[in-house]
């Protein structure tokens, strides 16, 4: 069974209430139509008049992993669509989109299918210094400074991880694990802050799964179980 494993190093940021999902069986997560465009004018108009709740939990990790001038990313998105109003892009992305503007915390999406079953474990720790990831739409990798947050998959035989995400000087998701058409499998990551309880971030990730099953009914839904205590260094 896939577990939710917190390193010592990722636990000591506060990251206590950390939850994940693997969503198998979609079938047309980038339809253009399904999402309700109510939800998302909705979200715009919220956005224009200031009402919806600000949240420096996450400016607060950033600065605990040493970077106190950066912008969030769910803050950069939220500034971008009160000026241009949110692009759409398909059922899956505009769900985690919503939702992660509603809440103002970044949500993460990544393609599991070509991941062994069951074989593998979700791993959240700081960077060694030593792991690179391809960043989405780039042909090219990047190595990720040390003490920087990383998560991806954890395979036995494999020395380092796979990086799903990497948060820090830079936040962006790997290309290999990119959401595409043809993803049918997908792993949906709240991490939260220090600041956030395990019920605060079921409940994000709970908006986002009530809203993709409205749209894909043969969805089968699975929360990882989180691998207790925080484990050290693998």
């Amino acid at each position: 069974m896939t577990e939710l494993v917190i390193n010592r190093d990722a636990w000591e940021l506060g990251l206590h209430g950390v939850q994940a999902w693997i969503l198998d069986g979609l079938q047309a997560p980038m339809n253009m139509g399904a999402f309700p465009l109510g939800l998302i004018e909705k979200v715009e108009e919220d956005l224009r008049h200031n009402r919806l709740p600000a949240d420096d939990g996450y400016q607060k990790l950033l600065a605990g992993l040493g970077y106190p001038d950066t912008i969030p990313a769910a803050e950069n998105m939220r500034r971008l669509v009160q000026e241009r109003g949110l692009r759409r892009y398909g059922l899956l992305i505009d769900a985690v989109n919503v939702i992660s503007l509603q809440y103002g915390g970044g949500i993460g999406l990544h393609d599991v299918g070509a991941l062994p079953q069951d074989k593998w474990n979700l791993r959240i720790q700081r960077a060694s210094g030593t792991e690179r990831i391809q960043p989405s739409f780039s042909s090219r990798s990047r190595t990720v400074p040390a003490g920087d947050l990383i998560y991806g998959a954890d395979l036995p035989s494999v020395p380092e991880i796979n990086l799903f995400a990497w948060l820090g000087a830079k936040d962006c998701d790997a290309e290999p694990y990119r959401i595409t058409e043809a993803t049918a499998k997908a792993c949906l990551v709240v991490l939260g802050h220090a600041g956030t309880r395990k019920s605060d971030n079921e409940r994000i990730g709970s908006d986002v799964i009530e809203q993709l099953t409205l749209h894909e009914p043969d969805l089968v839904v699975h929360r990882l179980p989180l691998r207790e205590p925080p484990s050290e260094i693998r």
